[in-house]
């Protein structure tokens, strides 16, 4: 039997199928697109999204990400951050007044490095990783096997940490 150029791209897309079955079938159950753990709290120090006027939230406050099985943790809560000071405090005072005042649009206590470090990381994360790890593979001339496998690494790691990061937000409930 003669092995054709045909014969190749049709076996590479059987393999590339059957690798990315195994990948959803992995992930079935997984939580994605679950229900949501956030309830509403009207008191003090609790989000709540902010309403058109016919109502209805203006972003979705039910993101589903913090019930999602991580991918390389042990679990969505693995890293949990500190509480939040205590709302009455006077480290939650001093924390939200250096926040206004930093993040004023004519701070006069922020630097230019802080004001680019706030742009940065502005932009969509997950993007900005991508363009740092490809820069990384350009740079190290890395093979495609060894560049594939950095950006795998480098987005299941982006993944866990929105993960970690919604667990939080919905352990914690609270504004800031």
């Amino acid at each position: 039997m003669q092995l054709t150029v045909k014969s190749f791209k049709r076996q590479g897309i059987k393999v590339g199928r059957a690798a990315a079955d195994a990948m959803l079938d992995a992930r079935a159950g997984d939580g994605r697109f679950g229900p949501s753990p956030w309830v509403s709290n009207p008191a003090p120090g609790h989000w709540q999204p902010q309403l058109n006027p016919t109502g209805q939230p203006i972003v979705d406050p039910t993101p589903w990400a913090g019930n999602v099985r991580p991918f390389l943790l042990q679990s969505s809560s693995q890293f949990r951050s500190a509480p939040p000071p205590s709302l009455g405090s006077a480290q939650w005072a001093a924390e939200f007044n250096e926040v206004k005042s930093l993040g004023r649009i004519d701070s006069s206590t922020r630097t230019a490095e802080q004001t680019y470090i706030a742009r940065w990381w502005q932009s969509a994360p997950i993007l900005s990783w991508n363009e740092v790890a490809r820069q990384l593979i350009e740079r190290n001339s890395l093979s495609a096997a060894k560049s594939a496998r950095i950006l795998a690494l480098q987005n299941l790691s982006g993944a866990d940490a929105l993960i970690n990061c919604w667990n939080d937000k919905y352990h914690f409930d609270f504004w800031p």
